[in-house]
C-alpha cells in the first residue's frame, strides 16, 4: 500500500514560491518539486489520493527516492535503525584524541562550563599530565593506527592547555606527534601563547582557537584573569604573532544578550588589525549554551543568525555561526556534486571514537563531562600502554539517533544525530533524550538559502 514516508521533509524555497525542496531523512535524497507534488505528499494523503494526484512516472521516481513507500511505520523504523548502524560503524573508524595537560586555568570566565572543577581544590587543578601517561597514550595510538583506525590530529584542551608552566609537557606532546606525522589543534585562551611561539608550526601546533568576546571593555568584563586583571590586549598581541607564524587561527566569540551589540565592533577590529588579510585567519560566533547560561541572558543560534543577517544579508552570514556553517559546508558540498546528503548516526565523536584523556589518566567521551568520574569511560593502563574501557563506554558509544525514542520517529534524525548527549542530560536529566537546539528550523533555513545561492548561480564554463 502506497503512503508518504514518515521521513519525507518538504521545505519551501523562498525565492521560488511554487517550488519546494524534498528531503528524505534516511535515503538522503534531495529533489526540487512543484507545488502540486508538494501538496500531494501531505502526510494525511491516502493511497487513493496519491494514485490520483501523482502520475505513474512521478510516483516511480518518488518511491525510488524514498518519499513514497510501501513500508509500514514499523518497517521504516527498522530501516532507519539499519542505516544508522552502518553509518555508526563507518564513522567509528575515525578516532579523535584530546589531551588535557592540566585542569588548571589562569582565567575565570563568567560562563565557564568547567566551574564545577574549582570545587575539587587547588591541588586537583594543578596536577599535570606526566611522561608515563603520555607514553601509554601514544602506545595506544600506535596500536589503533596499526589496526586501521584514522588519527590525523590530536587536540589540546583544558583547563588552559597552553599555560606558561605547561610548556615542558606540551613540548613532549608535540614531539611525540611529530614522530608520527600527527598535527595538533589547541583550544586556548591565548594569554600565554608567546611562550609557545617555537611550537606554532605547520608540523606542530598548526591550528588554534582563541576567544574574543567583544571589544576591549566588553571582553575584559567577561574573560578576565583569576585575579581579575584584563586579558584583551595580551590576546590581541598573541593572535597577530600566531598569524605571522603561519598557523591557522580561528577566533570564536561566545554571544549572549550582554555582548550581542559587539559583533560589528569585533569585525572592524579584525579588519583594522589586518587579520582578515591573512588566509590562515577565520572567525565565528556561537551563542552560549543555554544549559550553562543564566536564562535571562541566553539567546539561541537562530536569534544570533538573525543579527548576523542584518550585517551580511542572507546566506553570507551562515559561515560566521558554527551550527549554520557546519550544515552549509556539508550540504553545500553535496549540492555542488549532486550527490547524497552526509547522514550521521550520532551527534559527535562522543558516540563514535572520541577519547579525552585528563592529567589523571581518566578517559572521558567528550569535553563537556571532564572531571565527572561517573562519566569516565575508562582509564589509561600504564603497564600495558592501552586504553582500558569500562561499561560507560558502551553507554556513550551507543547513543545514536535511532536509540532515542523521540528522535527515531523524527524526519531529521540522521541529519541531527540526536543533539549533544551531555547537554541533554543537563536539560532533561537523561542522556538518551533529544537536545534539538532549533535544528529543524536551522536545517530548513540553510537548505533554502543554499538553493538560492548555489543552484541559481550561473553555470561555470
Amino acid at each position: 500500500m502506497y503512503r508518504v514516508s514518515n521521513y519525507t521533509i518538504s521545505i519551501p524555497l523562498t525565492e521560488d514560491k511554487d517550488r519546494f525542496m524534498l528531503v528524505h531523512g534516511y535515503s538522503g535524497a534531495f529533489d526540487i518539486v512543484n507545488e502540486s507534488i508538494h501538496h500531494a505528499l501531505r502526510s494525511s494523503a491516502t493511497e487513493e489520493e496519491l494514485l490520483h494526484e501523482i502520475t505513474a512516472g512521478d510516483r516511480q521516481v518518488l518511491e525510488q527516492r524514498g518519499y513514497l513507500t510501501t513500508k509500514t511505520e514499523e518497517e521504516e523504523l527498522q530501516t532507519l535503525g539499519k542505516i544508522s548502524e552502518v553509518l555508526h560503524r563507518a564513522s567509528s573508524k575515525v578516532l579523535s584524541i584530546t589531551l588535557i595537560p592540566t585542569y588548571n586555568c589562569n582565567f575565570r570566565c563568567e560562563y565557564c562550563f568547567e566551574k564545577k572543577l574549582f570545587d575539587k581544590g587547588k591541588d586537583y587543578l594543578q596536577r599535570s599530565m606526566d611522561a608515563e601517561t603520555l607514553a601509554a597514550v601514544f602506545g595506544q595510538i600506535d596500536k589503533y593506527r596499526e589496526e586501521g583506525y584514522q588519527i590525523g590530529q590530536v587536540t589540546l584542551f583544558g583547563g588552559e592547555p597552553l599555560l606558561r608552566t605547561s610548556y615542558p609537557i606540551v613540548k613532549q606532546i608535540v614531539d611525540l606527534c611529530k614522530e608520527r606525522g600527527i598535527t595538533l589543534f589547541a583550544v586556548t585562551n591565548g594569554h600565554d601563547l608567546k611562550h609557545y611561539q617555537d611550537l606554532l608550526t605547520k608540523d606542530g601546533i598548526n591550528s588554534i582557537q582563541i576567544t574574543l568576546d567583544g571589544e576591549e571593555a566588553a571582553h575584559d568584563s567577561r574573560r578576565y584573569l583569576a585575579g581579575g586583571q584584563p586579558t584583551f590586549a595580551r590576546i590581541v598581541e598573541n593572535i597577530t604573532m600566531a598569524l605571522k607564524q603561519g598557523i591557522h587561527v580561528a577566533v570564536r566569540s561566545n554571544v549572549n544578550k550582554r555582548n550581542m551589540a559587539q559583533l560589528e565592533g569585533l569585525m572592524k577590529l579584525y579588519q583594522d588589525k589586518g587579520w582578515t588579510e591573512y588566509p590562515n585567519f577565520s572567525y565565528y560566533f556561537k551563542s552560549t549554551h543555554k544549559c550553562y547560561e543564566e536564562p535571562a541572558e541566553a539567546i539561541t543560534d537562530v536569534e544570533l543568525m538573525e543579527r548576523l543577517n542584518t550585517i551580511y544579508g542572507g546566506v553570507e552570514g551562515f559561515s560566521f555561526n558554527s551550527i549554520y556553517s557546519n550544515l552549509t559546508r556539508t550540504l553545500g558540498s553535496m549540492f555542488k556534486s549532486e550527490g547524497y546528503a552526509p547522514l550521521r548516526a550520532g551527534y559527535c565523536g562522543a558516540t563514535t571514537g572520541m577519547f579525552t584523556i585528563d592529567p589523571y589518566g581518566d578517559i572521558y567521551p567528550c569535553w563537556d563531562v571532564l572531571g565527572d568520574r561517573k562519566e569516565s569511560i575508562g582509564v589509561v593502563n600504564l603497564e600495558q600502554a592501552r586504553f582500558e574501557l569500562n561499561d560507560r563506554s558502551a553507554f556513550w558509544r551507543g547513543r545514536t539517533a535511532d536509540k532515542i525514542e523521540e528522535c527515531a520517529t523524527c524526519k531529521y534524525a540522521l541529519f541531527c544525530g540526536g543533539g549533544c548527549g551531555a547537554h541533554a542530560n543537563i536539560a532533561n536529566k537523561d542522556h538518551y533524550t533529544a537536545y534539538c537546539e532549533n535544528f529543524k528550523l536551522i536545517f530548513d533555513e540553510v537548505v533554502a538559502g543554499l538553493y538560492s545561492k548555489i543552484l541559481k548561480e550561473p553555470a561555470q564554463v
